[in-house]
C-alpha cells in the first residue's frame, strides 16, 4: 500500500476515509468504488479498450496495448487508491480516476523492451513533469498524482468525470493527513477546464501545436485539444 509523509496508508485507513465520501457525488448510472482486486480486471479492460485509444497524447503517438501497459496500470491500480464508476446495468467500469502517490526525482520509467512510439511517449511525459517543477515549486518531496481521468464513450457529457473528479478531492481530504499536495495532469480540453473549476494551479501549458517529440509539425491530436497541462494544488485537512 501507498505511503505518504512517513504515514502508512493502510488498506483499512484507504477503506475507512473512502467509505467517509463515496455518496457524497452520487452517480446515476453506477456506483463508484475503489478500484480493489474484485473490479481490477474491469478496470484493466476499460483502460485498454477505452481509455488508451481516446487518451489524446498516447493516441497522437500510437501507442499500443502491451505488456507494458498492463504492467504500469496494474502497479497503479495496487495502491489502492483509484476510483472507478460501476455501470449499474452491466457491472463494469465505465470511468476511471488513477490516484497513486508520487516522489520527487523519480520519474516514468522507460522500458528497454518498449517500442520507439512508447519510448517516445513516456518521454515526452517526463519531459512535461520535469518542465512543471511541480516538487521545487511547493518544496516538496511527495505527493498524489491524479492521472488518467476517463469516462467510457457511451456515457460521457454527463457529468460522470466531474463527479468521480470531487470525489477523488473528498477522498484525499479524508485521508487524515494535515496537508497533501495533488499533481494533476490533463491533455484534453474537458479535463483541463475540471482543473480550473477545482481551483487547481496551472504550473505547464506545453501546446501541442509545438511539440517536436513527434517531429516536425507539432503532435496531431484528435479533436481540437490544444495543450497538455501539468497542475498543483495543496489540499488541507481543515
Amino acid at each position: 500500500m501507498a505511503n505518504l509523509q512517513g504515514t502508512a496508508l493502510t488498506k483499512e485507513n484507504i477503506e475507512g476515509a473512502f467509505r467517509q465520501v463515496k455518496d457524497l457525488y452520487p452517480v446515476p448510472e453506477g456506483e463508484v468504488r475503489l478500484v480493489s482486486p474484485e473490479i481490477i480486471e474491469s478496470a484493466i479492460r476499460f483502460i485498454r479498450d477505452s481509455f488508451v485509444k481516446d487518451e489524446p497524447v498516447g493516441a497522437a503517438f500510437g501507442i499500443q496495448w502491451d505488456d507494458n501497459a498492463d504492467g504500469f496500470w496494474r502497479h497503479a491500480f495496487s495502491e489502492g487508491l483509484s476510483l472507478a464508476v460501476v455501470s449499474a446495468n452491466s457491472g463494469q467500469v465505465i470511468a476511471i480516476r488513477g490516484i497513486a502517490p508520487i516522489t520527487r526525482g523519480v520519474n516514468y520509467d522507460v522500458p528497454d523492451s518498449a517500442d520507439d512510439r512508447l519510448k517516445r511517449f513516456l518521454s515526452y511525459m517526463n519531459y512535461c513533469h520535469e518542465k512543471s517543477n511541480f516538487f521545487q515549486h511547493y518544496d516538496i518531496q511527495e505527493a498524489l498524482h491524479f492521472f488518467g481521468l476517463g469516462v467510457h464513450e457511451a456515457y460521457r457529457r454527463k457529468g460522470i468525470a466531474t463527479k468521480l473528479f470531487q470525489t477523488a478531492l473528498a477522498f484525499v481530504k479524508s485521508l487524515g493527513l494535515d496537508k497533501v499536495y495533488v499533481k494533476g495532469e490533463s491533455s484534453s480540453d474537458f479535463s483541463r477546464r475540471i482543473y480550473d473549476k477545482f481551483g487547481f494551479e496551472l504550473l505547464l501549458e506545453n501546446f501541442y501545436k509545438d511539440c517536436t517529440f513527434a517531429g516536425a509539425g507539432g503532435l496531431k491530436v484528435t479533436g481540437g485539444h490544444a495543450a497538455y497541462s501539468d497542475y498543483g494544488k495543496c489540499i488541507t485537512n481543515e
